[in-house]
């Protein structure tokens, strides 16, 4: 990012701190910035030591303006550092703020859209931020994500910073082309999904944002992958490092459906700090999703290897893992879909352990509690080490294998 300083006064300006230096009379110089978080929190700041000078700060299509009026030569701009992973310069950061001369745009999609066409475009180690002000009210959008590196991250909370979706999906990340995406979302055959290619979403993260859809049938979050993007053929990278959520709220509450994850076709899904799944989640051909200490409603996890719309590169099938969370309704596996591929330990479900298709190796929970019942398919085998089930028993074909230990 740029900063341009124009003194308007009279007399010489003298700056220290990161704008060192001297501005005479009349004249603008500019200055790279580091992310100031004065400017970020309300773009407005007051200079120090006391002054009746005050910086009106307009940022657009990264350049900071500021005109100053100095009562004394000498000024100091506090400039302190907001870190977020390996970078801490605003040359790769937008904020989208809804007031008019505030913030780089006024919608949260324009701010993607700016740091997804970054030169070099972001990635996993060099990301681009985008900073999301809270709104009276509620942000309405559609937003979409189509490549990788972004952080969506909500300024002042997830109670603060709302993306509501009162008609459509609220938040969709995917490797489709933009037509064929259209074109989906018409026919609602996965089929008409077209891959965009090598550039896709590989490492995604939301942070302190609560993302909410009202419409019947429509998801607050989509993840939808497209086979092909892996050197052709069947399989696809999408998410491929992982998708990942820290306090996060997903509602959705128009009924018909409506999901608050609904995802086919990507690997690695994980939550952490407060994660809320407040509506049904439902998951296909995904790799693994590792929620840790999270809210969940109902579960349902599908995987067939044999899917014509593909699979992810990582065909390990973990399925539902994590820790210490709470399903709020039943944990279902159909087709191969397991729980616990990888480690499942320490969770609760207040519904039923449903595992459907008669198909072995559906996995292992370590500690788990079922409120429910537990029931298997004739054929299907399952192990509980630990932990117990509440309700019945429904096991035709034997299959579940139960470590007490003493």
């Amino acid at each position: 990012m740029i900063v341009k300083i124009t003194n308007n006064g009279s007399d010489d300006l003298n700056l220290d701190g990161p704008f060192a230096g001297t501005i005479r009379a009349g004249e603008t110089k500019s200055f790279p910035l580091s992310l100031n978080l004065s400017f970020l929190a309300s773009n407005r700041t007051r200079l120090s030591p006391a002054s009746s000078a005050e910086m009106d700060n307009l940022v657009r299509n990264g350049i900071l303006t500021v005109d100053i009026i100095p009562s004394s030569g000498d000024v100091d701009i506090d400039d302190r550092i907001l870190m977020f992973g390996s970078r801490s310069t605003i040359e790769r950061a937008f904020v989208a703020d809804p007031r008019v001369g505030f913030g780089d745009f006024n919608t949260i999609q324009e701010a993607i859209n700016a740091a997804e066409a970054l030169i070099p475009e972001p990635t996993w180690d060099s990301p681009a931020f985008v900073f999301v002000m809270p709104k009276e009210g509620f942000w309405d959008e559609n937003i979409v994500v189509r490549k990788d590196g972004i952080r969506i991250i909500g300024l002042g909370g997830q109670g603060c910073t709302k993306l509501v979706a009162t008609i459509g999906h609220a938040l969709t990340l995917t490797n489709a082309t933009p037509d064929s995406l259209a074109a989906y979302d018409v026919s609602g055959n996965y089929a008409d999904l077209v891959s965009q290619g090598a550039v896709h979403p590989w490492d995604i993260q939301l942070r302190n944002i609560e993302i909410e859809s009202r419409q019947a049938g429509k998801h607050a979050l989509r993840l939808l992958g497209v086979k092909g993007d892996h050197g052709g053929g069947t399989l696809t990278s999408f998410l491929g490092n992982e998708l990942l959520m820290i306090d996060v709220t997903l509602r959705a509450t128009g009924g018909g459906g409506a999901r608050s994850i609904f995802a086919r076709n990507a690997n690695y899904i994980s939550t952490g700090g407060y994660f809320w799944g407040a509506a049904a989640i439902e998951l296909h051909n995904i790799a693994g999703f590792w929620p840790l200490a999270a809210q969940l409603a109902a579960v349902t996890v599908e995987y067939n290897a044999a899917s014509p719309y593909g699979q992810p590169t990582d065909t390990g099938n973990y399925g539902f893992c994590g820790a210490k969370c709470i399903v709020r309704g039943n944990l279902t596996l159909q087709g191969t879909g397991r729980a616990s591929g990888d480690l499942c330990a320490g969770n609760t479900i207040e519904g039923d352990l449903d595992i459907q298709d008669g198909n072995v190796g559906r996995g292992t929970m370590i500690g788990c509690h079922v409120q429910g019942a537990v029931k298997l398919a004739n054929g299907a085998t399952f192990r509980m080490d630990g932990g117990r089930y509440m309700g019945a028993l429904v096991d035709p074909g034997g299959g579940l294998t139960r470590n007490i230990g003493s």
